[in-house]
């Protein structure tokens, strides 16, 4: 069987959920002969070898113009090309002019209004119409079903959720690699931990005020550490120099080398986001077995159910989550059974397997 896929590489990401499956499935089933249809091809070199053949796209989809010209008319030649017998799309279209079943793979919900995709307006014009061509829609968290089908709720082909694969980096630490990490970077103080990324710098003077109330309410030695992901912390708050804690304060890149054990050493993880995505350091600290503060948003409650504690959007109900986890080691606990529990959706044989039996067994 010949299975192609439109691949759409992240600068910003390692990780992607079809990639993943796709090179799973490679491995599982290697009468399969898998076609990669990518802008670049940077991804080869970890590609395992023999059946899986990944293909330039030339020229490169640049604007709305060539996106639709490829789908509809580059795509049904070179499926024909390969003999393909199911074609996947991770860009939200499908072609209109070819047989071969097709399957949609959202990992982002770029119907909503927070996403900056580029073909956005193409895709909301027309996805009703690729909706109805597809054989099945996978989605990679519950959020993005619902929102689809709030958007679209004229949407009527099967909506399945896989979940997905998560990196195999964050992992819970011993009590004595706890105590090494908190030597290294805090002086051998608890602290909580705040995902500082392009996605989160919004509530950054929130959690600062947050932390202020915390100390006020408990005098301790905990500080509060800002994890640095890909954004300037330099100026990020202007006036820190006078913040009463500022010593309590610190701003750590998250380089590969820190990244999981600052986090898994933390007390409890702040992640506040603007908006929920797929990869998020939300699944990482439960990953870490960390307790969790979310917003108090349906797309968080959605894809943390009671695995998270949800504050409002004021520093007051943050402070009030930061001194729970601190006082309450039987809320820690429920959480992170909590969190276990949820965790066993993300794994990726699992994924792999069930979205392979539906396009391998349309009609069972």
């Amino acid at each position: 069987m010949t299975i192609a896929a439109h691949i759409i590489l992240s600068p910003k990401s390692d990780q992607n959920y079809l990639l993943d499956n796709i090179i799973l499935w490679a491995k599982n089933f290697p009468e399969g002969h898998f076609i990669l249809f990518a802008d670049a091809i940077s991804f080869a070199g970890a590609l395992p070898a023999g059946n899986i053949t990944p293909v330039l796209i030339k020229p490169a989809i640049k604007n709305n113009l060539s996106f639709y010209y490829w789908y509809n008319f580059k795509l049904p030649a070179l499926l024909k090309r390969y003999d393909a017998h199911a074609f996947i799309s991770e860009s939200g279209a499908i072609s209109f002019r070819t047989t071969v079943p097709q399957y949609l793979f959202l990992k982002e919900s770029f119907f909503q209004s927070h996403d900056k995709n580029r073909y956005k307006k193409l895709l909301l014009k027309y996805f009703p119409r690729f909706a109805e061509k597809a054989a099945t829609i996978f989605t990679t968290e519950k959020y993005i079903t619902a929102a689809l089908q709030k958007r679209f709720p004229q949407v009527t082909p099967p909506i399945f959720t896989p979940y997905h694969g998560l990196p195999e980096i964050y992992q819970p630490i011993s009590w004595e690699e706890k105590e090494a990490v908190t030597a290294a970077f805090t002086s051998g103080n608890d602290y909580f931990v705040h995902y500082l990324s392009a996605n989160t710098q919004h509530s950054v003077r929130m959690a600062l005020k947050a932390f202020s109330i915390f100390k006020k309410w408990q005098k301790s030695s905990m500080k509060m550490v800002f994890l640095v992901d890909n954004v300037q912390s330099e100026g990020l708050v202007a006036d820190i120099g006078s913040y009463k804690y500022r010593d309590e304060v610190l701003f750590i890149p998250a380089a590969a080398e820190n990244r999981s054990p600052l986090l898994a050493a933390a007390l409890a993880a702040l992640y506040l986001p603007k908006y929920i995505k797929g990869e998020n350091f939300g699944l990482n600290a439960l990953q870490c077995n960390v307790p969790l503060i979310m917003p108090e948003t349906e797309e968080a409650k959605m894809s943390f159910g009671n695995a998270a504690l949800y504050a409002g959007s004021d520093e007051t109900s943050i402070a009030e989550k930061m001194l729970l986890l601190y006082k309450d080691e039987t809320l820690r606990k429920t959480l992170l059974e909590s969190g276990n529990n949820l965790l066993l959706n993300y794994d990726l044989e699992k994924s792999a397997s069930e979205t392979w039996n539906i396009i391998t067994n349309p009609k069972a």
